[in-house]
């Protein structure tokens, strides 16, 4: 079993060069033949912020405090969730359907297809942390940089173990179920509106506030929060990422290992 659950991470190391082709191929497939190229990657995020923040912050006027969230400016408040969210979020998106694409390489090639998950969730998190650059930029501009920003290099690893688990788990579920890839992206909707990104957990109700506590992608978010704009870190906190980031890995990894044997003949 422990060699099943450390499997995905050994194919990283040991076919490290296979990745790294995959990757490069899966990034220059995204942008080929688009004018603006990788721009897109800056222009759709912030297009969407632009939308969220009219919509929420000048009509509905929603407003934050200093006490619950690190920052009175509701504009921090939401790009500081936005933009880890978009991270998990694309890498979601892209491995769902990651086997189901590669279906002509699986069935003729043979080579560890958990590297197919993997790629879409590399992939994602480097050109969306062109994103995540420039919000630490404008952070750094606002007077929020912080000693505990070096925590990033912990918490961000952390979330990309959680979207390998939770995507090798979508992803072979996918090849048996394809109508997973379609309710991909009503999944992650509805799990967008259940964290509180755009919304403090203090606008819930208190009678549900406990499943909102339950949400994975909330004690992300809130931990980046506390790194990047609260500067209030609890060890707490960190643990239950760990927990998180741990267990999404090891049911993802062994559901994918469960019914990979399968895969050429439903493919």
């Amino acid at each position: 079993m422990i060699e099943r659950i450390l499997l995905p991470l050994l194919m990283v190391f040991r076919y490290n060069n296979l990745l790294r082709s995959f990757v490069s191929r899966e990034i220059r497939g995204r942008f080929a033949g688009n004018i603006a190229g990788i721009a897109w990657t800056l222009i759709t995020p912030v297009a969407t912020m632009l939308v969220y923040m009219f919509v929420f912050s000048i009509v509905l006027r929603i407003s934050v405090t200093v006490e619950e969230t690190g920052t009175d400016s509701f504009f921090v408040y939401f790009v500081t969730g936005f933009v880890p969210w978009l991270i998990f979020a694309d890498s979601m998106s892209k491995a769902t359907g990651s086997i189901l694409d590669n279906a002509s390489i699986v069935t003729k090639v043979i080579f560890p297809v958990e590297l197919l998950p993997l790629t879409s969730v590399v992939s994602s998190l480097i050109i969306n942390g062109f994103g995540l650059a420039v919000l630490l930029i404008f952070l750094a501009s606002q007077g929020f940089i912080s000693s505990t920003w070096v925590l990033l290099f912990l918490i961000l690893p952390l979330q990309t173990l959680f979207t390998m688990g939770v995507g090798m788990l979508f992803a072979s579920a996918c090849v048996y179920l394809r109508d997973i890839r379609e309710m991909t992206g009503l999944i992650l909707m509805v799990w967008f509106f259940s964290t509180p990104i755009i919304y403090p957990l203090s606008m819930v109700p208190e009678n549900i506030q406990s499943l909102i506590l339950l949400n994975p992608m909330h004690a992300f978010i809130s931990l980046y929060r506390d790194v990047l704009i609260a500067d209030n870190l609890e060890v707490l906190s960190i643990v239950i990422v760990v927990l998180y980031a741990v267990l999404a890995y090891i049911v993802g990894s062994l559901f994918f290992a469960r019914v990979k044997p399968g895969f050429g003949d439903v493919l």
